[in-house]
């Protein structure tokens, strides 16, 4: 199966990087080896863009080159071969621990939640909105395409996100021949969380115990086990920032300035920005202390350093900020959304604004299920807006006139909404032991670590408008507080305890594991007794179900080679793909009546000259009876649901 030759590239690059930088861990080899990967593999994918070689071809002949590279060096490196070096590692005190009975424990109830979350990735299709809307659609563009450059679309997303994730899931995608792997992508990045959470839990000077218990703290996250079997991409970039942490960690620890460990960390922070713009709010405090460190230790020499952190990270970033500019203006994308109500950054920043986002962001993890208890926090939540003469929903703080309400609700096992209510208390405990105890406070790194991920949280607040999703954001700021947490309860209460709480979280997050709405592993009609078709169309979103299949049936008595789609800013568009063409025939898709500025794209090749035979609408039901497009008029000939579609009239 050509879907294994990355696994077997990965497995190659891990044995090779063990021996030539880091003997002494598999764990930091891990890290190493997928950084390198990631970051030849989006080079390697600008590359083949710039061929019009994104293709099936292209694509094999780029991990056959990797797995021949990584053994010619296997071939070339004795096995004892390495000493440490600068990117090795250097085995602490800790390794030479043995595990406790609780301690294994610990670990089965983790690989439970790593198998368990596997499972899920392989059986069930992806199926979360964002996914459908402009994740998987622009893969599929790609394919079409023969190149990652931006197209004339009406969900400017498609274009302008950053794009990391879906390099990957293209990938797998174009050798596995569908999305069957797609959902691994975020899964093997949990896997790598767990790896990169328990090496900065070591670094920072803790024993095995706490570094299992910062492990089982990430893998039983609630909105992580989602996360990580579905095609969601905040698991991608919370796993590069765990590993720019880690060797921003490694790097400041040094005896002096190590260049490997600086580019590991500079090719993780590019690959974190690359995959989502989470990034910039979670990188800025641990880049402003290691700049404080490394300013004190080098002083004008620090220039050399910063140089070849930002040519790292401006290597992997470029092309999509070239691609950005050249159609938006701009390296980030369009500078306004499509509608002034869709807007994700605070529009003030007045002293009750900030204490109301905050709050709210606080929010996001305070759900229960208990009504009473969510009512009186509620009640709590609207005398403290009273009190700040701030508007409850005000929407310069909150998203969207749909999503504005912001409500304390009952436990949600939704994988786009769910908070993390046990572990944000927990997480809030570990926190103020830092802070608390003196054994700890006195702890410079620890404390230092601590801070950086509380102001991380902080700038999440003061940047980004609260939105019924806001959990999904803030995996990373919990992933990044696992080590501290651990460290704080395991020093504190030492033994059974923290081995008691971690067992807690084991057993208390089951349900997100077995009852995640999208993609559940029990009930009436789970991942294994419903056809992959219909997981699709899992709750909520069983009311597009009957539309695209009937839509996918037309098209099999009308079969057309082009179709124009006509969709809003936020449209299921993957189920298109997915189901229209049928079993035997192919279709291209373009969007049309674009007005995005990507929509001047349309005129210039390969778009010029599309022609469509067909026009879908989705989310447009305020069309009228026929369309022109170039020139041609299209009359509705079929309609149901949220899908329209229209044909010329007959020769």
């Amino acid at each position: 199966m050509l879907v294994l030759l990355p696994a077997v590239a990965f497995v190659l690059v891990l044995v090779l990087a063990r021996r030539r930088f880091a003997p002494g861990s598999w764990r930091d080899a891990f890290l190493l080896a997928a950084i390198g990967l990631g970051a030849v593999s989006v080079l390697a994918t600008e590359a083949l863009s710039a061929g019009g070689l994104i293709g099936r071809p292209g694509v094999i002949a780029y991990w056959i080159a990797v797995i021949a590279a990584a053994a010619i060096g296997l071939a070339r490196t004795p096995r004892a071969g390495g000493t440490g070096g600068a990117a090795g590692t250097e085995p602490a005190p800790a390794e030479a621990e043995r595990l406790t009975l609780g301690a294994r424990l610990l670990l089965a109830g983790i690989v439970v939640y790593v198998v368990g979350t596997g499972v899920i990735a392989i059986v069930a299709p992806p199926n979360t909105w964002d996914v459908m809307e402009y994740h998987l659609p622009k893969v599929m563009h790609w394919i079409q395409n023969g190149s990652i450059g931006f197209y004339p679309t009406a969900i400017p997303r498609q274009n302008h996100l950053a794009p990391g994730a879906e390099f990957a899931v293209l990938h797998l995608h174009l050798l596995a021949g569908s999305d069957r792997f797609t959902n691994l992508v975020a899964w093997f990045s949990m896997l790598g969380c767990a790896i990169g959470v328990s090496l900065i839990t070591r670094r920072l000077g803790a024993n095995l115990l706490a570094q299992v218990v910062a492990t089982a703290f990430t893998v039983t996250l609630p909105m992580g086990i989602m996360q990580a079997s579905s095609a969601q991409t905040d698991y991608v970039a919370a796993f590069w920032f765990v590993s720019f942490v880690y060797f921003l960690l490694r790097l400041l620890a040094a005896p002096a300035l190590s260049w490997p460990l600086l580019l590991a960390m500079s090719a993780a922070l590019g690959l974190a920005v690359f995959t989502k713009a989470t990034a910039y709010l979670l990188a800025p405090p641990f880049l402003v202390w290691m700049a404080v460190v490394l300013v004190r230790r080098l002083r004008w020499r620090v220039l050399a350093p910063f140089a070849a952190i930002t040519a790292v990270f401006l290597v992997l970033n470029a092309g999509h900020y070239a691609r950005n500019t050249r159609v938006y203006g701009h390296p980030l994308g369009p500078r306004e959304e499509p509608t002034p109500n869709s807007r994700y950054a605070l529009e003030s920043h007045a002293p009750a604004a900030l204490v109301s986002s905050l709050a709210k962001h606080v929010g996001t993890h305070l759900n229960s299920p208990w009504v009473g208890f969510n009512a009186a926090v509620q009640r709590q939540y609207v005398a403290l807006h009273e009190h700040l003469g701030w508007k409850f929903d005000d929407p310069r703080t909150s998203f969207g006139p749909a999503f504005a309400r912001f409500r304390i609700g009952r436990t949600d096992f939704q994988d786009e909404t769910a908070g993390n209510p046990l572990h944000f208390f927990v997480g809030l405990l570990g926190f103020a032991l830092v802070l608390a105890v003196p054994t700890l406070r006195r702890d410079r790194a620890l404390l230092t670590y601590a801070l950086a991920i509380g102001v991380s949280f902080l700038l999440f607040a003061g940047y980004l408008k609260w939105h019924p999703w806001m959990s999904r954001l803030h995996l990373g700021v919990f992933v990044g507080a696992a080590p501290f947490v651990a460290i704080a309860l395991t020093r504190v209460a030492r033994g059974w305890p923290a081995l008691a709480l971690a067992g807690l979280l084991l057993v208390l997050s089951l349900p997100w594991l077995l009852f995640c709405q999208e993609r559940p592993l029990i009930a009436r009609e789970n991942i294994f007794n419903t056809p992959r078709e219909g997981l699709y169309f899992k709750t909520p979103h069983q009311k597009y179900a009957a539309a695209y299949v009937a839509a996918s049936e037309f098209f099999r008595a009308h079969p057309v080679t082009r179709v124009g789609l006509i969709t809003g800013n936020s449209s299921w568009e993957y189920m298109a793909w997915r189901l229209f063409p049928g079993e035997a025939s192919e279709m291209r898709f373009q969007h049309v009546m674009v007005q995005d500025p990507s929509g001047a794209l349309a005129a210039l090749p390969p778009f010029g000259d599309f022609g469509p035979e067909a026009i879908v609408a989705l989310d447009q039901r305020n069309l009228g009876e026929s369309v022109t497009i170039d020139g041609r008029t299209f009359t509705r000939r079929w309609r149901e649901g949220a899908v329209a579609i229209f044909l010329p009239p007959a020769p």
